[in-house]
């Protein structure tokens, strides 16, 4: 996925499984599972929502801190 404003990606790619590894280390086990979900196995918020029985929101926002916790780490990896 893209940021749209800036053209270019919001993560950077990740050289190893073991950078992977530690990336997804940082999130909680929710945050973790539902930014899989999202960016590696395509669900749509809605479908993760139905599938986990809450709100669209709450999905939407795991995702949101995810990928904001994933930036900021990988700012001083």
């Amino acid at each position: 996925r893209k940021n749209l404003r800036r053209g270019k990606p919001i993560v950077e790619p990740l050289y190893t499984m073991k950078d992977a590894e530690i990336v997804l280390s940082k999130l909680t086990d929710i945050q973790r599972r539902r930014y899989l979900l999202y960016e590696v196995y395509g669900l749509s918020t809605p479908q993760i929502a139905l599938s986990e029985g809450v709100n669209q929101n709450a999905v939407w926002e795991s995702i949101t801190a995810a990928k904001s916790r994933i930036k900021k780490f990988l700012r001083n990896f």
